[in-house]
């Protein structure tokens, strides 16, 4: 049986708001807490996260296999 990919995850997509000002010019300490999982990302960002990456906001949380749109 073939094996499915693991759905994007939130917590990898994080990891691009850095070194991406377009997405996220906020505070670098608070980016280090999103990828830790130690603060939620605001539904804001994970929207433009999703739409950055071209897949829906449910694929990106992780609620669907299905990553289109």
């Amino acid at each position: 049986k073939e094996q499915q990919p693991a759905p994007f995850s939130l917590q990898a997509a994080v990891l691009i708001l850095p070194v991406n000002p377009i997405l996220y010019n906020g505070d670098q300490s608070l980016s280090s807490k999103y990828e830790r999982g130690e603060r939620a990302v605001p539904l804001k960002i994970v929207a433009r996260l999703a739409e950055y990456f071209k897949i829906s906001v449910d694929y990106l949380v992780g609620l669907t296999g299905n990553n289109t749109l």
